[in-house]
């Protein structure tokens, strides 16, 4: 195919300027200037990147707008472009898809950018959008190749901003940025079908293809479609369409002579109609890359777009079986094969059967082709009386139309409203056989909008006449084409009181106009009104400022307001009383108002109480706030009360002590009940391994105070739990280990806070104290000098903290002890526990939990049956 240039103008590109001229509409190819690159449109959408090149401040590759090198143009229907003039601009419009969706742009072209002249016969082509402009480049790089079985070879386009001072091929002075326009004719410039040459049958040759755009098949080529196939079915007829001409969007199968493309020329055609029955379907777009390296993987362009994914189950493709044509599954060969998957190719037609047969023999209809008998229907249409017909439309269904049909209608603006036929002709209908469907044209009623004014009057008046408008005649016509006029009316009459009444229009009647009423509004007007608001307030409260509304008029002066009601006032309702005061105005009427005094809000609460479980309940505390005017209890007419449901004999918990009962003339009372907590009885005395223990009254607090004279080694704890509470040993009580001839070891824990006198005291025994108090309790009393009397300070060893050793040696009475050493030395590193195997007792035969010495508190112990100090 030579290259052969119609070279279209400058204005007939759809540019906006003084000599502008819309280009013809037709198909062409669009090639760069800096070789045979032609557009293919197989997308739908530009790269995430850069869908709307313009805000994306710089533009770059329009991956779905590919060029094509001259071999590969020829039989891609997507480098079949319309060219359209839309308001925008140029549209470039491919396989179902336009430039202005692939770059958010309406494109133009120019040939005289400021003074500069583009090569002869080409064009600059660009768009603009919020003051940016960008144009289209060939990218001027190698062809690339899919990495699919078919090898496709492409390069791409690029959307940026160019001018003198760009760099690299993005300057309108480079060949990238030249673009020529070539209709598409039989001649030199053609579309045409390249047969698969795996498919030949009986000497000829076979493809499917599924095209956008409507065609005519050339000399020695025939078009196919299949009606009918069930599931399961081995074998299916092809139906020949006997004119040749394959309808826009038809998937069909294409029968040749010859295997060269320019064998296979076929005819572009403007033409409207479709083939009914036809089960074969179409893939569009089949844009798939392998993602192969880094690179690709992270390039969104690659991303499946428009594509039908592949069913081996379900779908059949062209092929060969046993020597027969047939629709196959199909092998890799016909399919992209990619990482995602495998898909259909695009343009092409298959078949698709719930239950298919693995391979489905094609059988042609051998009867005489019969032309289908085309069905041209025009379409009914509405519009209202008084308006010009609109354009009368057909549609054709059956086959393709060849020619054009006439289509008229006796109707005109003054035809009255009702139904008229739309009558359609042959005109210059060329195929066989049609069939012609007259269509309805409904002229409705013209809307007519019916108004009345809005009108007033004094009280006590007739009313006036009303004023009825009309808007929306139709032929200069006016009311007397009705027949019946519309009325307008009101239900106020002389006798009716001050106020807005509705003035309703209706009863017109007419032979070509729909009514539209819009009623108006009649206000009749009584004296000048002064009225005074009425107010609420609570008692004991200031009254508010009193104010008044107007009616009627204008107000000449200032009326008086008052009212009897002070704050000491009870509860109940006032008049406000309007007077004259200098008010001039005529006829003046005075309302009076309401102040309304409510009762004040009173806060009745009553304080939370605890006692203990068997005490009675102690009195309830009522407390007051919100008293008015300096008011108490005294204005009560009846004082409110506590109540609870707790009795002595109730056990411990949470009781709601209830307020009620109170009344007053000018108070509302707000009830805030309270709470009564009854505690368990606390024990006075713990008994617990021997040791009695007094308890603090009113704390968690207990003394040791008593002793098992028995148990030679005493352990005293921090705490002791008696029914779930928890009680802190603080104490140590006078003369509590007093003549305990037979104690050896005493264990003080750091709790302690205070030893009594003579606690101690004969302890003749005992050979060491195990104190854990970091620092020494002050025993310098008089008290103080008897908690260790009788004691042999000489032989009983005092273990203090490790680190208090020099504080003990220095405390009074504690520095009489002539051993005092830390506890570390006594050996707790020695104790080794390993598992929960081991069975330890202390000296009172009890059993003691622990699983490490750090576990163990201070003491003497049997492990294994042997003596051990911790």
């Amino acid at each position: 195919m030579k290259r052969l240039f119609t070279l279209i103008s400058l204005v007939s590109l759809g540019i906006v300027s003084a000599t502008a001229q819309n280009i013809t509409e037709g198909y062409y190819r669009v090639y760069s200037g800096a070789g045979d690159h032609y557009f293919s449109i197989v997308n739908n959408k530009i790269d995430d990147k850069n869908k709307d090149a313009v805000s994306n401040g710089g533009g770059g590759h329009v991956y779905s707008l590919r060029l094509k090198p001259l071999e590969e143009a020829i039989s891609d229907p997507g480098t079949v472009i319309k060219v359209k003039q839309e308001s925008g601009g140029l549209i470039l419009e491919g396989q179902g898809i336009n430039t202005y969706r692939l770059t958010s742009l309406y494109l133009q072209a120019k040939n005289n950018i400021k003074g500069k002249q583009a090569p002869s016969g080409s064009y600059w082509l660009y768009g603009s959008k919020s003051g940016a402009t960008r144009y289209i480049f060939d990218s001027g790089s190698s062809y690339d190749t899919d990495k699919d079985p078919k090898g496709d070879k492409y390069r791409y386009t690029y959307l940026y901003a160019a001018g003198e001072q760009s760099t690299g091929n993005y300057t309108l002075a480079s060949k990238n940025s030249n673009w020529y326009f070539q209709p598409i004719n039989n001649d030199d410039s053609y579309f045409a079908i390249t047969p698969e040459t795996d498919i030949k049958v009986n000497g000829k040759y076979y493809t499917t293809i599924y095209c956008t755009f409507p065609f005519k098949v050339g000399e020695n080529m025939k078009a196919y479609y299949i009606k009918e196939c069930k599931a399961g079915a081995k074998e299916a007829k092809m139906i020949e369409i006997a004119s040749g001409n394959v309808p826009a969007n038809t998937p069909v199968i294409i029968e040749s002579i010859s295997d060269k493309p320019a064998d296979n020329k076929v005819t572009l055609i403007s033409a409207s109609g479709s083939i009914s029955g036809n089960i074969l379907k179409g893939e569009l777009f089949s844009y798939v890359k392998m993602k192969t390296d880094a690179e690709n993987e992270n390039t969104s362009f690659n991303d499946l777009k428009n594509v039908v994914a592949y069913k081996a189950s379900t779908m059949r493709v062209l092929g060969v079986s046993d020597g027969k044509l047939a629709l196959v599954k199909a092998s890799d060969s016909k399919l992209h094969v990619t990482k995602q998957g495998k898909y259909l190719r695009a343009n092409k037609a298959y078949l698709e059967l719930s239950g298919a047969a693995e391979n489905i023999t094609l059988v042609k209809d051998n009867s005489t082709p019969e032309e289908e008998e085309i069905i041209i229907t025009a379409k009914s249409v509405t519009r209202e009386y008084g308006e010009k017909n609109p354009t009368f439309e057909f549609t054709a269904e059956g086959g393709m139309l060849e020619g054009t049909p006439e289509i008229e209608c006796a109707a005109t603006e003054s035809s009255p409203a009702g139904t008229y036929e739309i009558i359609v002709k042959a005109g210059s209908v060329k195929n066989p056989k049609y069939k012609l469907v007259n269509g309805t044209l409904t002229v409705s009623k013209a809307i007519l909008q019916v108004s009345v004014a809005d009108a007033e009057r004094e009280e006590g008046e007739e009313n006036p006449e009303f004023a009825i408008s009309y808007k929306g005649w139709k032929l200069n016509e006016d009311e007397s084409v009705l027949t019946t006029k519309p009325t307008a009316t009101t239900k106020a009459t002389k006798n009716s009181a001050a106020g807005v009444y509705d003035i309703v229009v209706s009863g017109g009647v007419a032979q070509n106009y729909e009514f539209k009423y819009v009623n108006g509004k009649l206000t009749v007007k009584g004296p000048f009104t002064i009225a005074a608001k009425s107010y609420t307030r609570k008692y004991g409260e200031p009254n508010p400022k009193f104010e008044f509304i107007t009616q009627n008029g204008v107000l000449q002066g200032t009326p008086e307001i008052e009212c009897e009601a002070t704050e000491k006032s009870p509860v109940g309702t006032y008049d406000i009383v309007v007077k004259i005061g200098s008010v001039t105005n005529e006829k003046t009427k005075l309302i009076n108002g309401t102040l309304t005094i409510e009762k004040a809000p009173l806060n009745v609460t009553v304080a939370n109480v605890e006692r203990e479980e068997g005490q009675e309940n102690p009195e309830f505390t009522i407390n007051y706030s919100g008293w008015k005017l300096d008011e108490d209890e005294s204005v009560l007419t009846k004082k409110p009360t506590a109540t609870t449901k707790a009795t002595k004999d109730s056990p411990a918990g949470e009781y709601d002590i209830v307020l009620s009962g109170g009344e007053a003339k000018n108070y509302a009372f707000n009830y805030v009940n309270g709470k009564l907590t009854i505690t368990k009885k606390a024990p006075e005395s713990i008994e617990e391994n021997g040791i009695t223990y007094a308890v603090e009254k009113g704390t968690n607090n207990v003394t040791v105070s008593k002793v098992d004279s028995n148990n030679p080694v005493c352990n005293i704890p921090a705490t002791v739990t008696l029914d779930g509470v928890t009680y802190n040993v603080t104490a140590i009580a006078a003369e509590a280990f007093k003549n305990m001839t037979n104690i050896m070891s005493i264990t003080i824990p750091e709790s302690i806070r205070s030893i009594g006198e003579k606690a101690f005291a004969g302890c003749t025994s005992l050979k060491e104290i195990i104190c854990n108090i970091l620092t020494p309790l002050d025993l310098n009393s008089a008290d103080g000098s008897t908690i260790f009397e009788g004691v042999d300070k000489e032989t009983c060893k005092l273990y203090v903290p490790d680190n208090s050793v020099d504080a003990y040696k220095a405390a009074p009475i504690w520095s009489e002890f002539r051993n005092i050493v830390g506890i570390s030395t006594l050996g707790i590193n020695n104790i080794k526990i390993e598992g929960k195997t081991m069975t330890i007792y202390n000296v009172n035969g009890q059993k003691v939990n622990a699983i490490s010495a750090d576990e163990l508190p201070h003491g003497l112990y049997i492990i294994n049956g042997k003596k051990v100090i911790k």
